[in-house]
C-alpha cells in the first residue's frame, strides 16, 4: 500500500524521484524493487520518496501500467531503456502490428482491464470473488477512493 500527501520541498535528506526521466525503471518495476529490497527478500521497511508531481501524474504513462511488460517484455532491461527509452512509450497500433502470434494470445489469455468502485469494507471479498472468477489475474490495480459529500451530490 502506497500512500502520499503533498510537500512544498523535499526534507533536507530526502531523496527526489524523478521516475518520468527516460532512463528511470518502469514505475510498477520500482514499486516491485522497494518491496523485495536488495537481495530478493520480501521488505516491511518503510520509504519515503520525494516525486515531483508531474512524475506521478504520469507515472504509468512509460509503462502504460503493467501491459508493456507482455508486449514488449524486454522494455525494462537498463540497456534497453538507455537505448530505447526516450521512445516509450511506443503507440498501440505499432506495438499491435509487430507483436508475435505468441505475445498476442498470451495478452488475450491473462488480460482483465475492468474498473468497479465498491465501498471499502467489501474489498476482501471482491477480492475473494476476483481470485476466483478471473481465475489468479495478477497484479490488480486498487485504487482506493474516499467518497465523501459533495455539494449537489445526494
Amino acid at each position: 500500500v502506497m500512500e502520499g500527501e503533498f510537500a512544498d520541498k523535499p526534507a533536507a535528506d530526502g531523496v527526489v524521484n524523478h521516475l518520468g526521466s527516460w532512463y528511470k525503471p518502469w514505475f510498477f518495476k520500482h514499486c516491485e524493487s522497494k518491496l523485495r529490497g536488495g537481495r530478493g527478500e520480501k521488505n516491511t521497511e518503510q520509504t519515503v520518496e520525494y516525486i515531483p508531481l508531474r512524475d506521478y501524474y504520469h507515472r504509468h504513462t512509460k509503462s502504460m501500467f503493467w501491459e508493456m511488460e507482455l508486449m514488449l517484455p524486454v522494455g525494462n532491461h537498463p540497456l534497453a531503456r538507455y537505448l530505447l527509452g526516450w521512445m516509450l512509450p511506443p503507440k498501440v497500433s505499432f506495438l499491435k502490428l509487430t507483436q508475435t502470434e505468441m505475445t498476442r494470445k498470451l495478452t488475450e489469455e491473462t488480460h482483465v482491464a475492468q474498473d468497479f468502485m465498491l465501498p471499502m469494507s467489501e474489498l476482501g471479498s471482491f477480492m475473494d470473488c476476483c481470485h476466483t472468477v478471473f481465475d489468479r489475474i495478477y497484479p490488480v490495480w486498487l485504487c482506493p477512493h474516499s467518497h465523501s459529500s459533495m455539494p449537489g451530490i445526494g
